[in-house]
């Protein structure tokens, strides 16, 4: 039988109160409330997926700034939803952002309260995005925007949930093409499901940009591009890109040449799938 050593449940708790000691920091610097408490009962959570949410729990500040950063992804002209954005932190350091607008999705009637109270009361922040909006539902049951879009998942619900929400941004960006950009925080657990649903779903289209962790939490971003773009705005996305990932992969811990001295690229980002844009761009 596997048993957890006293020194592993130790260095938990430790980096669990580590935690919990800049939440309550960071809360009383901006007047807000983010950190973990409300009890399940205590939710207010009618939606038929309540059993199949994830518990809540709050991201690093600068979790969306460096996974932006990553993927050489910009906020102007682009909305921003977080999917199940709790108590709002993400939104709060994405208002910081020069993003068109903002919205956060959440099924708990508690949660969506005290998310628009923090978007309200927070102090000492540079305010970029005025437009924030809080939507309290079911992410099921959503509204995709039709416009270009960041969305952000913080592994809010199971596999079951998450691949109906995914098929209604598909279905939406195959009515209308438009970049699309999805960022998957702290999935790894379904990041396999995520991914061969995404490229069977999208015709192949959707490609992940990046795979790599912030801290000890797995990311992940994947692309429905703008198939409508020229050949000059498609060789800058891949050019940016590549200078992304180059320079992630220059970390002593991943490298950027494959064991046969070649450069190695994230997976279906290369000059085929470029290739292929341009093909149904100019049949």
């Amino acid at each position: 039988m596997w048993t957890t050593s006293p020194s592993s449940n130790l260095q938990a708790r430790l980096a669990w109160w580590a935690k919990r000691g800049v939440g309550v920091v960071f809360d009383a610097l901006h007047g807000v409330d983010t950190c973990v408490g409300a009890a399940a009962e205590k939710l207010e959570i009618t939606s038929v997926n309540r059993e199949k949410g994830i518990a809540y729990d709050t991201c690093p500040w600068s979790t969306l700034r460096r996974s932006m950063r990553l993927a050489s992804l910009q906020a102007e002209g682009f909305t921003f939803v977080d999917v199940g954005c709790g108590k709002g932190k993400v939104l709060l350091s994405a208002m910081v952002l020069p993003f068109k607008r903002i919205v956060g999705v959440e099924y708990s009637d508690h949660l969506s309260r005290v998310a628009k109270r923090n978007i309200v009361s927070a102090r000492s922040l540079r305010r970029r995005c005025s437009s924030v909006e809080i939507i309290c539902t079911d992410a099921v049951e959503y509204l995709i925007p039709d416009e270009p879009t960041i969305f952000f998942f913080a592994n809010p619900f199971t596999y079951d949930v998450m691949e109906i929400v995914l098929g209604n941004i598909v279905n939406s960006y195959a009515k209308t093409s438009r970049p699309i950009y999805l960022l998957f925080y702290r999935a790894s657990s379904i990041m396999r499901q995520i991914n061969g649903f995404l490229r069977t779903r999208s015709g192949g289209r959707a490609h992940r940009l990046i795979s790599t962790n912030l801290g000890p939490r797995s990311l992940n971003i994947f692309a429905l591009p703008d198939l409508f773009m020229t050949d000059d705005h498609l060789e800058l996305a891949v050019d940016e890109g590549r200078a992304a990932w180059r320079q992630q992969r220059t970390r002593s811990d991943c490298p950027y040449y494959d064991d046969a001295g070649r450069e190695a690229w994230p997976e279906g980002f290369d000059e085929a799938f470029l290739a292929s844009l341009v093909d149904e761009r100019f049949p």
